[in-house]
């Protein structure tokens, strides 16, 4: 619920210009939370026991709930009075009417070929670099390292005239990561994989959700972003498909076939729409 509030009250409160800086800002607070929140996570545990974190997490919630009610009133431009479930299909119908707007939402749901490789990296972390938890953390925090540098340089660099392009030049940066991942068995180079990885993410996210908001009618940002949220859930199926797939036909081989089809599935919506290329 919170995801698509937050990115449609972007467009209310941030210039049209500055949409995507305002949705890289977004993603680098994310990045600083799953790189901070587990380090502090186990200091809190270490020093006032396993609860202490869960108390912590009440004590952000209400701050965050503090300057959420100060916020500027933002209303829908207009109540259609019918139930949500007929405001959901109509989202979805509104999507599937506009030929951008689709092939952009289809470009968002490829994050299931992406996150194929998640589930792949503790087992990497175990199995190829024997590098125990530590190690693990390590891994983790290069994606996180390299997803928030990228998504702060977002935030403060001249905004990109065309969205489609960083979409196209950040499926490149993450299928060279991924490949290199998939194949090293150096651990400092998994390490600098991992950070491509997370680089590309913030500028193909920030460019996709820019363009669901500007290419949308006002009144239905909000149902095009709840289904753009639902495309991120999807990648939950994709840490399946990774998994099991993985099992089948080995880790490296199914992490390089995902990436490849990752590529051409972005590469081949963006190409084959010249309304697209122009954005």
């Amino acid at each position: 619920m919170g995801m698509p509030a937050t990115q449609t009250l972007v467009v209310d409160y941030v210039s049209k210009e500055s949409l995507q800086a305002g949705n890289s800002l977004n993603m680098a607070v994310s990045s600083l939370a799953r790189a901070l929140g587990p380090l502090s996570g186990g200091f809190l545990i270490a020093g006032f026991g396993l609860g202490s974190p869960f108390v912590a997490l009440i004590g952000l919630y209400v701050l965050s709930l503090f300057f959420s009610v100060r916020l500027p009133k933002s209303h829908p431009k207009e109540r259609s009075g019918t139930s949500a479930i007929r405001e959901i299909g109509d989202g979805l119908k509104y999507i599937r009417s506009n030929p951008v707007l689709f092939r952009v939402m289809l470009i968002a749901f490829s994050v299931i070929l992406s996150a194929a490789m998640v589930p792949i990296i503790p087992v990497y972390a175990r199995d190829r670099f024997d590098v125990g938890e530590m190690g693990f953390g390590i891994m983790l925090t290069s994606w996180a390292a390299g997803q928030g540098f990228s998504a702060l340089w977002i935030a403060v660099k001249k905004p990109w005239e065309r969205k489609s392009s960083p979409i196209l030049i950040s499926t490149v940066m993450f299928v060279v990561g991924d490949i290199t991942f998939a194949l090293s068995t150096n651990f400092p180079l998994t390490l600098i994989s991992l950070a491509m990885i997370g680089a590309s993410i913030p500028i193909w996210a920030s460019s996709t959700i820019t363009l669901l908001q500007t290419q949308s009618d006002p009144r239905m940002i909000g149902r095009v972003m709840s289904v753009f949220s639902l495309s991120l859930q999807s990648m939950m199926f994709g840490w399946f498909l990774g998994a099991w797939i993985g099992t089948i036909i080995g880790n490296a081989q199914m992490i390089i076939i995902g990436t490849l089809l990752y590529l051409v599935v972005n590469f081949g919506l963006i190409l084959t729409s010249r309304d697209l290329r122009r954005l």
